[in-house]
Formats: C-alpha cells, structure tokens, sequence
C-alpha cells in the first residue's frame, strides 16, 4: 500500500514542529484546579452484576499476552470488539455486551490492553513504543478475521480506548473494519471536548510530563517509562483500576494530539457516538462540532442523562448500539441482494 506524504506539521509524534501545540494543550487541560471527582461516578459501574462473565481468555503479541472475553452471538457475522478507558479494564463493558449478543447483533469481544485487567506486563507502564497498543489491536482484529466466517468488524472504545479507535481509523490497517463505535472518546490533547483533568480523573505531573516532551523532541526516549499520569482510583474504589500510566502509555493510548485539519474518516465506514449528557471527562455538547472534523457523516444520537462510566451500564445506549448494529446489517443485505449472481461471483 502506498501511502501519501504527511506534511511534517501533521504527522504523529512528538516533534519540533508539534511541540508548541503539545505545550498548549497541556497548559489548556491544567488551566484550573482539578474539580473532585466524587464516588457517586462510579455507582452505577460498581453496582455491575458480573457473575456472569464469560471465561477469561488470552492472546498472544511480542514479548506480551492480551486478556479478553468473548460474548458469543447465536448467529450473526458481525464481530464487535470493545476496548475500555485510561487506568480501565475490559470487564466494565460487561452489561452493554450482553445487552447487544441478547438482541443478536453481533459478537462483542471485550479487550484488556497491555498493563491493564488480565493482560500483562507492569500496570499502567508495559509500553515500550507509541505504536504498541495499535499494533496488538490489529493482531487481534486480524486473528478474528481467520476465526470467523468472513466477519464484519466494528471497532469501539470508551474514553481513551476510542482515542485507539481513531488511531486505528487512521492507520493503514483501518481496511480490517467496518466501521466505529466511539463511547464519550477522547479525541487528543487540545480538543475542546476534554474537560480540564478529565473531571479530576486524572492528575498530571505536569513537571515531568513537559521534561519528557521536550526530551522526546531532543530524540531522547529513556526515560519514557517514567509517571506522568495518576488516577483517582481512590474515587473509583476498585483495585482492578490502574494507579498510573508512564509516558510511553499516554502517547501509545490515544490519537495523538488534536488537529482541526486532519483528514476525516471515510463516509463509508459507519460511525456512531454516544455519549450522557453529564460526563464528567469530556464535554458532550461539544462533540457535534468535533465530528464534523473527524467524521462528518457519524451519528450522534441523544443518549440522555447520566456521566463517563454510566453510559457503559446505560440501557439507552446499549440499545443505540444494537439499533445501529442491526442498520449496518440491513444495509449489507439489500445490497447484497441487488446484486446480481455473477457479480456476487466475482
């Protein structure tokens, strides 16, 4: 695949000429004092019944191995894999995946990603390289591929985990799904959906973090296992939550910083977001106006009230999904049956 030229002010990573709008960024999300993110975010989540979960399961990438559930569908092609959020684990995802294999739309896989739930490696600090996390989400989706029977794959993820979801749009790999799910995704540091410390989710340290930029530009990457990142897992209440992510796991889990110039995603490759009006990490008025840069033709229905971790339990938003799920399938259909036998054939 040839892949055109990305002007130098434009490509991922951290450079001379992307560190002023790094600096900005940085400065923009710590402008205020961390708000107190209060327990009662987690209420719903922590209520989950998780009795339930299916078998725990591996997958194997270099020098690391990936944990999943698999909630199978009793017949459907569609494959739906759900990545979860920063500090994060797969099993959050547990009641939407099953509200969406009872109406049949797909198979949902839900994924640990490395340092976090059941995969391995140091919690929060098992990056080696900002491509890490892209590269085993492409392994997985690719090992569905040999495992089901011509799949259609939809892509999703919450919060940070739908920073990956775009990442992977993005990346010369997007030919492997179908289309996205982005649950109250981050969308890079800069954008005006982030709320300053993503609602005292996370606390910077805002020190290193800018030494480390600077090194990063300097092309010294030695010190990029260091902390730049703590979570409020004192509010969350959990211990399957991750305490903090090192450097080289801020870059690798998202889609780098914002650009209102970057291409958008192709009109045909679906996209559906949702997000509760009361998300206490991201702005949810404001992602209308963020999607008609990423993705002009995404969907962006009302999901209703309700914040950051809610919507993963939401009963509204898990039908969302299973409605356009079940759209995608419908559309798939008819056009396959205006077909004719010998185009089918070809």
């Amino acid at each position: 695949m040839i892949k055109a030229a990305v002007p130098a002010c434009d490509r991922p990573g951290i450079h001379w000429r992307s560190l002023g709008s790094y600096i900005r960024a940085i400065g923009a999300f710590t402008r205020t004092a961390a708000p107190i993110l209060e327990r009662s975010s987690f209420a719903r989540i922590a209520a989950s019944d998780w009795s339930d979960l299916p078998p725990a399961q591996t997958f194997p990438v270099p020098s690391a191995s990936l944990g999943f559930r698999h909630y199978a569908a009793a017949d459907s092609k569609r494959v739906l894999v759900l990545i979860h959020g920063s500090g994060c684990f797969c099993d959050l995802a547990h009641e939407m995946a099953v509200r969406i294999v009872r109406r049949n739309a797909a198979h949902v896989y839900t994924l640990d990603m490395r340092g976090h739930g059941r995969s391995s490696g140091p919690r929060g600090h098992a990056i080696d390289d900002q491509g890490q996390m892209i590269g085993d989400v492409v392994a997985f989706v690719r090992h569905l591929h040999a495992t089901h029977d011509r799949p259609q794959v939809t892509l999703g993820g919450h919060s940070a985990g739908g920073g990956i979801v775009l990442a992977f749009a993005r990346s010369p790999a997007a030919d492997l799904v179908s289309s996205y799910l982005f649950l109250a995704p981050f969308l890079g540091f800069g954008s005006e959906v982030d709320r300053p410390h993503f609602g005292g989710w996370v606390r910077l340290r805002i020190g290193v973090l800018r030494l480390l930029t600077l090194a990063n530009v300097l092309g010294i990457t030695r010190f990029n296992g260091s902390t730049v990142v703590d979570f409020n897992i004192e509010a969350a209440g959990d211990p399957r939550y991750v305490p903090s992510w090192s450097f080289s796991t801020l870059l690798a889990f998202g889609p780098d910083r914002w650009s209102a110039n970057a291409r958008p995603l192709p009109a045909d490759k679906p996209v559906l977001v949702l997000a509760c009006s009361d998300d206490e990490c991201f702005s949810q008025r404001h992602y209308a106006g963020a999607f008609a840069v990423v993705a002009p033709h995404a969907e962006l229905p009302e999901v209703g009230p309700g914040g950051h971790w809610d919507l993963l339990v939401d009963a509204k938003a898990a039908q969302l999904a299973v409605r356009w799920l079940e759209a995608q399938d419908r559309r798939e259909t008819e056009t396959t049956d205006k077909t004719t036998p010998r185009e089918r054939a070809a």
